[in-house]
């Protein structure tokens, strides 16, 4: 049974005095779950705009856990989405995460399941690379039998609708959306599983099913983002049992030294 073990929002260098101790804590969760893979969707650097050498030094920050891993960038790591109008993706952030690790989708394949990754950041963006890659997911879930796929951003907000704060900040554009949720609601593609939101969710009757995985060093409060579909007090990681034809999940929490707690 092929164990994937999703992590999200590290934001290394935020709070640099306990990155040390958080990566002992990670080591511990995936020695516990002893996953075939773990997957790292986004969010890995706190500010590498300011401090560029954050990129380069998550690469041995993730290595020393000792794990095999893909990672996909967050708009923390590459900038936001296009729309966002602030911070938003440059090729110099783009580059700079692709010489470390790679360009924000990735293949794996584990016993008759497919893993895919995708760079959320470039939807929208109207690069060469966005096309590349929308192309490249269309041939990878041609040939799976049935897939896991990851991201940073979430493709649309659940239930919540416009009582969200900044609604329109955080999911992928609609327009990227409207292209992507096609591929994406095959019935093969079992599971969706983001980060972003810093909220433990889950949404299984929607296409495709969908978790949000929550942060495991920073908890955001989103106005109008709680309730039952969604926790905003999660603090952990996501383990993704992909269990004959089906995928569940369990939600982990960590005891994650040097916390904090953001409102919005």
């Amino acid at each position: 049974m092929p164990v994937v073990l999703q992590i999200s929002d590290l934001h290394l260098g935020r709070l640099p005095e306990h990155d040390a101790a958080r990566a002992d804590v990670l080591r511990e969760a995936i020695a516990d779950v002893r996953p075939d893979l773990v997957v790292v969707t986004g969010d890995v650097c706190e500010n590498p705009i300011e401090s560029p050498d954050q990129v380069d030094e998550a690469r041995p920050w993730l290595d020393a856990l000792g794990a095999d891993y893909v990672v996909t960038p967050g708009n923390h790591d590459m900038g936001n989405k296009l729309s966002a109008g602030k911070h938003s993706v440059t090729r110099g952030m783009f580059d700079r995460w692709t010489r470390n690790f790679n360009r924000g989708w990735e293949r794996r394949d584990i016993e008759g399941w497919t893993v895919l990754t995708v760079n959320t950041q470039i939807t929208g963006s109207g690069w060469p690379e966005e096309e590349e890659q929308h192309s490249w997911l269309e041939e990878q879930l041609a040939t799976a039998e049935r897939a896991a796929v990851f991201m940073h951003m979430p493709l649309d907000l659940g239930p919540f609708g416009e009582g969200m704060a900044k609604a329109d900040y955080w999911p992928v554009d609609p327009e990227p959306r409207g292209r992507l949720l096609p591929l994406l609601s095959q019935p093969k593609v079992r599971v969706l599983a983001t980060g972003h939101l810093h909220q433990y969710g889950w949404f299984p009757e929607v296409m495709p099913p969908r978790v949000w995985c929550p942060s495991c060093t920073l908890q955001v409060k989103i106005t109008g983002l709680s309730g039952p579909d969604a926790d905003p007090e999660a603090l952990g990681v996501i383990r993704h049992d992909l269990v004959g034809e089906n995928a569940t999940h369990r939600y982990l929490p960590l005891n994650i030294p040097g916390v904090e707690r953001v409102e919005t």
